[in-house]
């Protein structure tokens, strides 16, 4: 059996069409092309004045410089207002070209106050249609930064540290953050595997051995701590890319795990598990190895999950930040952790585009 090969995916890939965003080494080509040096101050602005050729549609659109920035400093400077904001989203989502929600065929008029006209259904628009962002009387840049903080941060930033930050109310924050997590970290997260598949399931939740005397669960050494008394399990699936997938679920009984398995992993892929009863069926569908924990062994030649195991001590270490998270909004929260686990090798500015280019409503399955 071959061993499994470290992850090597090129994030590059997911972001090489973020609307032509330039990254140093196709900026370099366009100027090479153009014959021409960028200045201190082209670079210096959010969008040059300068004009280059786009092969779709034929036009010539503005140039934009490279998006990147190290800091909130640099972010806050990048996005000075909600124009600046709204600016960058025409130039993300439209590349340039404003096209009708209503009739992407339909011609497109430009109105007042960043405002555009659907010519065939009469209807105006903006580039915040369908969008996360749409109706919200929140500033846009409250939205940027509360993104930047969820995807930038090593274990997240509680809504009451963003709140003091923005000037906005706890509940609103919380609400933005939900809003958020749901939309568009949540799009990162469900997604199918093949080939080689590790699985195993954790407890979030305090230890017994921690809990009040008239709160402790009766049987719990019996059951190697495996109760649910104030617990809730999460199971998760890996691929050889490293690419994480993880839900949460009512309870760790055979039929919950085969049935989420059956959801997440294609048939006749190729299963690695601990050797917990649960994953007893698996064999029916998948080709199904394990390593016996309850005999102290962690690895049997290629047959392991201690790499999805170092994952689910990330997701706890999340929760030294959130204190308390209710069983209500658990995935939620699960879904920021594998948003920033899945982009763990872009780049900050690469990761906050990344983003936006999920913010069209869309609810996780």
């Amino acid at each position: 059996m071959a061993r499994m090969q470290q992850p090597k995916i090129e994030y590059k890939i997911k972001i090489a069409d973020l609307s032509d965003i330039s990254t140093s080494k196709l900026k370099a080509a366009v100027n090479k092309k153009l014959n021409k040096t960028p200045s201190l101050d082209s670079q210096k602005a959010i969008f040059s004045s300068k004009k280059t050729f786009n092969k779709k549609k034929d036009t010539k659109l503005r140039k934009r410089r490279e998006f990147k920035f190290n800091s909130v400093l640099e972010f806050w400077d990048t996005f000075r207002t909600n124009e600046d904001c709204i600016q960058f989203l025409e130039e993300l989502i439209w590349d340039g070209q404003p096209e009708s929600p209503f009739d992407p065929t339909s011609k497109v008029y430009k109105c007042k106050n960043g405002k555009y006209k659907c010519k065939n259904k009469n209807k105006y628009f903006t580039v915040l249609n369908g969008t996360i962002f749409e109706g919200s009387k929140i500033p846009l840049r409250a939205w940027f930064y509360c993104l930047y903080c969820l995807t930038n941060t090593k274990n997240g930033k509680s809504a009451r540290q963003i709140s003091k930050d923005i000037h906005i109310s706890h509940y609103r924050t919380l609400k933005m953050l939900h809003t958020i997590r749901e939309h568009i970290l949540g799009a990162e997260n469900y997604k199918r595997m093949d080939g080689i598949v590790l699985t195993d399931e954790t407890f979030v939740g305090g230890k017994d051995k921690n809990r009040h005397w008239n709160k402790k669960a009766k049987n719990a050494k019996e059951n190697n701590d495996r109760v649910f008394v104030d617990k809730i399990p999460v199971v998760g699936y890996m691929n050889e890319d490293g690419q994480l997938t993880a839900k949460v679920i009512p309870d760790v009984t055979a039929n919950v795990l085969l049935n989420c398995a059956l959801t997440y992993i294609n048939l006749g892929s190729t299963i690695y598990s601990d050797d917990w009863k649960g994953y007893n069926n698996f064999h029916k569908y998948f080709k199904h190895y394990f390593v016996e924990h309850g005999k102290k062994k962690y690895v049997d030649g290629d047959v392991s999950t201690n790499k999805l195991e170092g994952a689910w001590t990330q997701l706890k270490r999340m929760f030294a930040t959130y204190h308390h998270v209710s069983p209500k909004y658990l995935q939620l929260y699960v879904n920021e952790f594998v948003y920033r686990y899945n982009t763990l090798r872009m780049q900050d500015n690469d990761r906050f585009i990344w983003g936006l280019q999920l913010s069209k409503k869309q609810k996780a399955a």
